[in-house]
């Protein structure tokens, strides 16, 4: 089988490696799961994109600010609201995405509520638990449970499904079987972000549902990784 939690902790040292972090504090929360999940890999030149494109300056360009800190990071990631109306789908031919991802998305007391309640901005980021609802173009109705972890000037947040994911009729994903990993550092010139989606769905060899559901996850950091690009205009 494959190892996953050592795919992620090696992408993780080689990012790191030249910068004085240690992120061993978050390691636990990180790689606490061993469930056969699927990770999206980078390749070298999309990872030398991502690089210029998390330059203080290019981040910073066109807006107020005159410079990012992981607090400005927290801010983002906390503000689950405005992940509402999240673009996706992006070509040539739509350059600011095809369709709306998220037409619904706030936060909520606990899983079965669908009450909307504001996002929680203020307190200790380190620790946070809380849970949002997300009206997802393809799954329906999707309830997550979002935990954030603040280690030495890393911003670690999880989102973890609470409830079934249906696709073609099929309970494709189980509660508890996906996670969105979203990791940031500030690392000077650079501000680093780190982003998985690790997901353990049904096999089904009839529909392919795993490789669909490989592809909607890709389709769906593309998005969050677009989406987080412009939060700072």
């Amino acid at each position: 089988p494959v190892n996953y939690r050592k795919i992620h902790q090696d992408i993780l040292d080689n990012i790191f490696k030249g910068y004085n972090i240690d992120y061993s504090k978050i390691e636990n929360q990180l790689f606490e799961t061993d469930k056969e999940f699927s990770i999206p890999r980078l390749d070298e030149e999309n990872s030398q994109k991502i690089r210029e494109e998390f330059t203080q300056s290019k981040l910073l360009k066109d807006s107020s600010k005159t410079e990012l800190t992981i607090k400005d990071i927290e801010t983002v990631v906390r503000s689950v609201s405005k992940m509402q109306g999240m673009r996706y789908h992006f070509s040539e031919k739509y350059p600011d995405g095809k369709d709306v991802l998220y037409k619904k998305c706030y936060n909520i007391a606990n899983p079965a509520s669908d009450v909307p309640i504001p996002d929680i901005l203020e307190g200790e980021t380190d620790g946070l638990e809380s849970y949002c609802l997300q009206y997802d173009n393809t799954y329906g109705d999707t309830r997550y449970k979002l935990n954030y972890y603040k280690r030495n000037g890393i911003l670690y947040c999880t989102f973890l499904n609470q409830k079934s994911m249906g696709l073609l009729g099929i309970d494709a994903v189980k509660p508890e079987s996906m996670r969105i990993n979203i990791i940031s550092a500030d690392c000077g010139e650079y501000i680093f972000l780190y982003m998985s989606c690790d997901v353990n769905s049904q096999k089904i060899p009839l529909f392919n549902v795993r490789k669909k559901i490989a592809e909607s996850m890709q389709d769906r950091m593309d998005a969050i990784y677009r989406w987080f690009l412009l939060q700072f205009k």
